[in-house]
């Protein structure tokens, strides 16, 4: 009967070690696959992050770009007006010159057109005088 004891008590710690190397061999399989889930977690996360700053950077770069062609555009829109500013300036100094030239031109005439009939008057009365 002791030899029976004896016996069951090793029949016992080898089902024990035998349930135990199972419990740890699962508990390692365990262990390697939430390693495993929380390295991709990890990952993702990670290119989640450069993603997320990839996307920053762009927002940024594009909005300077913005900014520059907005700077640029009112910058052309300004030499625009101020050529527009030039051209109307210039055309009302061409009109003035023209009416002065105008002016000075009818002045011109009227001079010439008194002179002339003050000469024709002057011939007419010497010829009147002439006559009588």
């Amino acid at each position: 009967q002791v030899q029976t004891q004896k016996l069951l008590k090793k029949q016992q710690q080898e089902q024990e070690e035998k349930i135990a190397k199972q419990e740890a061999q699962y508990f390692q399989e365990w262990l390697v696959e939430h390693e495993t889930q929380l390295k991709e977690k990890h990952e993702k996360i990670m290119k989640e992050k450069q993603r997320r700053e990839a996307e920053a950077e762009l927002a940024a770069a594009l909005k300077a770009e913005k900014a520059k062609a907005t700077k640029a555009a009112d910058a052309a829109r300004s030499r625009l007006f101020q050529n527009k500013l030039a051209e109307e300036a210039q055309l009302k100094r061409l009109q003035e010159a023209e009416v002065q030239q105008s002016s000075q031109a009818d002045l011109d005439a009227n001079k010439y057109l008194h002179h002339q009939r003050q000469h024709y008057q002057e011939r007419m009365a010497g010829a009147d005088r002439g006559q009588k």
